[in-house]
This record gives C-alpha cells, structure tokens and sequence, in this order.
C-alpha cells in the first residue's frame, strides 16, 4: 500500500514536471526570441534564418526585420526588392514599423514592383 505521504509526494512531483514545460506560449515565441538573441549578438546569418521562418509563417515583427535585414545586407545579400516584399508583407498586417518603413522609402524614391506583394517577383 502507498504511503499518503508519498503519494503526495508523487503528485507535486509530476506537477512540478509538467509545469517545466511551458505550454501557454506558442512555439514561434521562442523562436522569435532565438532569432533576436542571434540578432543582437551579431549572428545575423542565423537570426535571418528564423526570422525568414516566423516571416513565412505570417509574423509581422518578422516579416519586417527579414525586410531591414535585406534592405541592410544583415546575414543576407542586399536585396531592396526583397525588403520591401517583406516589409510591404508586415504593413499590410499593420505593422506600424513596416508602416512608417515604407513611408520614408517612398519618400526617399524608392517604390516596390506591385507584383512584390504577391510574391510573383
């Protein structure tokens, strides 16, 4: 016969090793925190990978730090048409950044193809 005591035992245990687990937040939260960790630390190389992951999947933070890294050379080959897809990408989603990006670009004479935003050049 178990013990009360180890039972009780047994079960704070077990609950302390599913709270290790942090199932609340999302998978690409923790990606988006590698991606700045790498960016910060000047990886830029692997913080463009993830972030083209999170890009991909939708995240406007994402998107337009993929689109900065571009327009910037940042882990990537300078590419103004391929920041202004993913900077285009996050504005439509609202991205105030992204927004305020494209603002100061059109201003300064630099406009994307239309097609860009599709993805079909």
């Amino acid at each position: 016969m178990i013990k009360p005591l180890s039972l009780l035992l047994a079960i704070i245990l077990g609950t302390v090793a599913c709270a290790t687990v942090p199932d609340s937040e999302p998978r690409e939260s923790f990606t988006m925190e590698e991606a700045r960790r790498a960016y910060l630390a000047e990886d830029f190389a692997h913080a463009a990978t993830l972030m083209r992951r999170e890009a991909e999947l939708g995240n406007p933070h994402a998107q337009y730090t993929l689109g900065y890294m571009y327009y910037y050379g940042q882990g990537l080959v300078e590419d103004t048409e391929q920041a202004l897809l993913w900077i285009r990408r996050a504005a439509a989603q609202g991205d105030a950044r992204a927004l305020e990006a494209l603002g100061n670009l059109a201003a300064s004479g630099i406009r994307p193809r239309e097609e860009t935003l599709d993805g079909d050049g």
